[in-house]
C-alpha cells in the first residue's frame, strides 16, 4: 500500500460515540494477492451457527464508514490445480468508491453500493456495479458487470492451466446484470 488516509470523527475515538467514525478512507496503490491451490483442498469448514457473532464480518473491528475510495491498486488470483498448473487472472488500475458501511449490523447503512471501474489482464476495461447489504440472511442484492476491448486470449493465462480451456477472439462489449435474492442467481448476458 502507497498511502491510507482515514479521517476519523474526534469524538468517536474518545469514546463519545457508539464505534469509530471514519469519514473517508482513502487506500491508494495497494496490491492483494490470492493464490488457491487445490492440491491442499479438504472438505471445506461449515460456519458455528451457534457461534454469537458468527458472521463474516466478526473478526473486523467494530467501524462505521461514511465513504470508502480504492486508487491505482491492483489483484491477483492465482489457482494451482490438483496436477500442479498454475493459471492466474490480474486486475489492475482498480479505481473504486464504496458508499457508506459499517462492519456490524447495527452500526449504519446495511445496504451499500460500490462502483469499481479497472484493467482486466492487459487490455478488458471492467466497470463493476453492486448493491448489496452485508447481514441480510434473506438478501435481495443486485452486481452488474460491463467488460470492453478484451482480447480472449488473454485470458488463457488462467483458464488454460486451471481448466484446460483455450479462448480466441476479441469482446468488443459485454454486459452481465445479476441479481441474488435469499440465495437465489438470476441474471442475464448481453454481448457482441
Amino acid at each position: 500500500i502507497k498511502e491510507v488516509h482515514a479521517n476519523f470523527q474526534l469524538a468517536s475515538l474518545l469514546g463519545w460515540g457508539k464505534s469509530p467514525l471514519i469519514g473517508a478512507l482513502d487506500i491508494r496503490g495497494c496490491e492483494v494477492i490470492v493464490a488457491d491451490d487445490d492440491r491442499k483442498k479438504g472438505k471445506p469448514d461449515q460456519p458455528d451457527k451457534k457461534k454469537k457473532n458468527s458472521h463474516w464480518m466478526s473478526g473486523v473491528p467494530e467501524l462505521r464508514v461514511e465513504r470508502a475510495r480504492l486508487e491505482d491498486c491492483r489483484f491477483r488470483y492465482s489457482l494451482t490445480n490438483e496436477v500442479g498448473k498454475e493459471g492466474s487472472i490480474r486486475v489492475s488500475k482498480i479505481n473504486a468508491t464504496v458508499g457508506a458501511f459499517g462492519t456490524r449490523e447495527d452500526l449504519g447503512a446495511n445496504r451499500v453500493a460500490f462502483e469499481l471501474r479497472a484493467q482486466l489482464q492487459q487490455s478488458g476495461q471492467a466497470l463493476i456495479k453492486s448493491e448489496l447489504d452485508l447481514f441480510a440472511e434473506k438478501n435481495e442484492d443486485t452486481l452488474s458487470i460491463t467488460v470492453n476491448d478484451q482480447e480472449l486470449a488473454e485470458l488463457n493465462d488462467f483458464f488454460t492451466p486451471s481448466e484446460g480451456i483455450e479462448l480466441k477472439g476479441h469482446v468488443e462489449h459485454i454486459e452481465t446484470s445479476l441479481i441474488l435474492k435469499q440465495g437465489r442467481l438470476e441474471g442475464r448476458v448481453l454481448g457482441k
